[in-house]
């Protein structure tokens, strides 16, 4: 008899539901819904504007900071380019017999064969602007360095060719 009642609730095809099922499954899914729409939609809503408004603002700022950091390049690109230029004049106007003007960095230049006055002089009467004027005197080691270039030999002993050469 069990058998029976079995065979008469089943429906002849498995993959539509049988009326009772469909009706309460349409109704919680409704419930679900609504609830789901009613609690839980504004927050993830509200959750995604603050995103997007975080990330929109970050862009802004990032482009700003870009903006200004291009400005700022720009700029130092600028004095770069007139630092070069006053260097050059400034080596153009110190040029003369006995008199040596080398660079090794720009807006940098080492003077040999004039004083730190006559530079200053020299630059103050051109409008020149000078940041800094250093008087440099050589060591005992780099002097002889510059003396003994090349010909300077490095070489080890062993014990007893020390002795021997004693």
């Amino acid at each position: 008899m069990m058998i029976h009642l079995a065979d008469s609730t089943a429906s002849t095809n498995p993959l539509l539901p049988s009326w009772p099922e469909f009706i309460i499954g349409t109704i919680l899914f409704v419930l679900v819904f609504g609830v789901l729409s009613k609690f839980a939609m504004p927050r993830i809503q509200q959750t995604l504007a603050q995103r997007t408004e975080m990330i929109e603002g970050g862009l802004a700022r990032s482009e700003e900071a870009q903006a200004e950091a291009n400005q700022l390049l720009e700029q130092y690109r600028q004095q770069l380019a007139e630092a070069r230029h006053e260097a050059a004049r400034l080596r153009e106007l110190l040029l003369g017999p006995d008199i040596t003007v080398t660079s090794d960095q720009p807006g940098v230049l080492h003077v040999q064969g004039l004083t730190a006055e006559q530079i200053g002089s020299a630059a103050w009467q051109a409008h020149l602007p000078v940041f800094e004027l250093a008087t440099q005197h050589a060591s005992l080691e780099e002097a002889f360095m510059q003396l003994t270039d090349d010909s300077v030999d490095f070489r080890s002993y062993d014990a007893a060719e020390a002795g021997a050469a004693r």
